[in-house]
């Protein structure tokens, strides 16, 4: 009989993980970054954040026998928002829009990330975006794809002043990826 793996298991079946585990081991990395260096926090948790989205895209498409290898920028991202966002957080993104002007630049926007929900910074910290996080993520998914490209977490202010609750994960694909599309 052959034994059941990891990589054997349903990426859509009930959540192995609960909110509160993450949120601790979460909110621990932030508070290990914090003592290592206080400056460069986000910096630190993009770079922890990268290699997880290489190994999630790996596993993804082990996995999931449907998921195919993306050639195209768009189908990419929607494969990301649509696909791998709810499995990672639970649910979706709030919307993925192309810059009107420049075309190597994308949005993945998001209502209440889950890395900012939680996270404990100290007073002089409150600026930061724990979401770097997530965009490491993002930018070691696109990366191990083939999509050479920078990946920023920026907060998404309106006019109410709740700054802090929605993010906007800023895409800078390379211009050889642009290129490509246009050829392609």
């Amino acid at each position: 009989m052959k034994k059941s793996t990891l990589y054997d298991k349903n990426l859509r079946s009930k959540r192995e993980v609960s909110d509160t585990a993450f949120y601790f081991l979460f909110s621990e990395i932030v508070q290990y970054c914090i003592k290592k260096d206080r400056n460069n926090l986000e910096k630190q948790l993009e770079e922890l954040g990268y290699p997880l989205g290489g190994r999630f895209l790996e596993l993804i498409t082990f996995r999931d026998k449907s998921c195919k290898k993306e050639i195209e920028i768009e189908e990419m991202l929607i494969s990301i928002s649509k696909q791998m966002w709810p499995v990672m957080f639970g649910k979706h993104v709030s919307s993925l829009e192309q810059h009107t002007t420049l075309k190597h630049i994308y949005m993945i926007k998001e209502d209440n990330s889950v890395c900012n929900k939680f996270a404990c910074l100290p007073k002089g910290q409150k600026g930061v975006n724990c979401s770097a996080f997530t965009a490491g993520i993002v930018e070691g998914m696109l990366n191990a794809a083939g999509f050479a490209s920078r990946v920023y977490a920026v907060y998404d202010g309106d006019d109410k002043g709740d700054s802090c609750e929605k993010t906007t994960y800023v895409i800078h694909f390379a211009p050889e990826i642009v290129e490509r599309k246009k050829l392609g």
